[in-house]
């Protein structure tokens, strides 16, 4: 039997784990797009609702508030706009090639989950009322946790 190389395990492993969050999104906001969705790179994936009518879907965690290391990310205990935006931020950064694809809508998800130490961030009262900026269509906020979808934008 032949061994597969540790990157291209991590790699299958993070596709699997990717799939994983957005078949639980699906599941828990009720306007998700019906069509076939496509794993790809950049976004993650594509759901195609009409041959003609595309969705990008890029998936990312929220951005350590302090210095991370590959076994710890530190998430702070109150979710700031700062770190928010700093999040949204950074994910912009790819939207000229998402462009180049010519899809119809770019959704960003951020997740939390117990495995980023983040099972006890604090959401401030209000906080999906921020003004948030950005290129992107729709931002959401996906507690993975407690299965809670945040429409931030």
């Amino acid at each position: 039997m032949a061994h597969l190389p540790i990157t291209v395990m991590i790699s299958q492993e993070k596709k699997q784990s990717e799939l994983s969050v957005l078949n639980d999104f699906k599941n828990h906001y009720e306007d998700f797009p019906k069509g076939r969705i496509r794993k790809t790179e950049s976004p993650d994936f594509i759901v195609e609702v009409t041959p003609r009518r595309t969705v990008g879907i890029e998936l990312t965690r929220l951005l350590p508030a302090g210095p991370a290391s590959a076994s710890h990310r530190y998430v702070p205990a109150r979710l700031s706009r700062e770190i928010l935006m700093l999040t949204i931020e950074k994910k912009e950064e790819k939207l000229p090639i998402y462009f180049e694809k010519k899809l119809d809508y770019i959704w960003l998800i951020i997740t939390i989950n117990k495995l980023d130490n983040a099972s006890s961030l604090n959401l401030p009262d209000r906080f999906s009322e921020w003004d948030v900026t950005s290129l992107f269509n729709k931002i959401f906020l996906f507690d993975t946790g407690k299965s809670r979808v945040h429409i931030l934008k």
